[in-house]
């Protein structure tokens, strides 16, 4: 017993230690990449989906599995205390994070092209909900990121606000109905244009987001 709780007491030192020194990029970037891959694998099956009755479901359950995933990588963050990712490291962390901006944003396109598939405000309302919630799981993880791994880029920051400028968009546009075309548009060209004044670096992004026609 006294062996066991010798190697244990080395085991949590080594960890302290290893934390104290900074953590590996490895064990930032596996989770980043996980939700790249889980909004991509959503993303796929939305476009691929030919039955229209059943894309209000696969968005919530969707969209609830995301902010869950990303409400335990908090917790798995939460473990690092206040330690960085070691500095030459932290660049491939920033590039996994923009990885996942880049997923979440093709992701958000095609929840609001599947509005009109949805019923108002039946199937939209839990939708926003879910929508909201994962919104601040993504900002958590983004906060988590961005200290541990400081050196990112304006250029992943700036993705930052083109992602959560597309969770307002797809909010706002699950709790008009389809008829809401006219305000959705104006919320969006207003909403997006607050974010281009941070410096250029993804004009197709921007334009993208600006230019989308909601549904109606």
């Amino acid at each position: 017993m006294q062996f066991r709780l010798s190697i244990l007491a080395a085991f949590l030192a080594a960890s302290a230690s290893a934390y104290a020194d900074g953590i590996s990029g490895a064990e930032v970037t596996k989770h980043l990449e996980s939700l790249t891959n889980g909004a991509k694998d959503l993303n796929s099956r939305l476009k691929s989906n030919k039955d229209s009755d059943s894309t209000g479901q696969m968005i919530l359950s969707g969209e609830e599995k995301l902010a869950n995933d990303k409400a335990n990588m908090g917790y798995t963050f939460a473990e690092f205390g206040a330690s960085t990712v070691v500095p030459e490291d932290q660049n491939a962390v920033c590039q996994s994070l923009l990885a996942y901006y880049n997923a979440e944003q093709e992701l958000l396109l095609t929840i609001i092209e599947k509005r009109n598939s949805v019923q108002f405000p039946l199937q939209t309302a839990p939708i926003v909900t879910a929508l909201g919630a994962d919104h601040i799981m993504s900002d958590s993880v983004s906060v988590d990121v961005f200290r541990m791994a400081p050196t990112c880029s304006d250029d992943v920051r700036q993705h930052f606000w083109v992602t959560k400028a597309a969770f307002a968009q797809a909010t706002t546009t699950y709790i008009l109905p389809s008829r809401g075309r006219f305000l959705n548009e104006r919320w969006s060209c207003a909403s997006s244009a607050t974010y281009l004044k941070w410096k250029k670096g993804s004009r197709l992004t921007h334009t993208r987001i600006i230019s989308i026609n909601p549904i109606g």
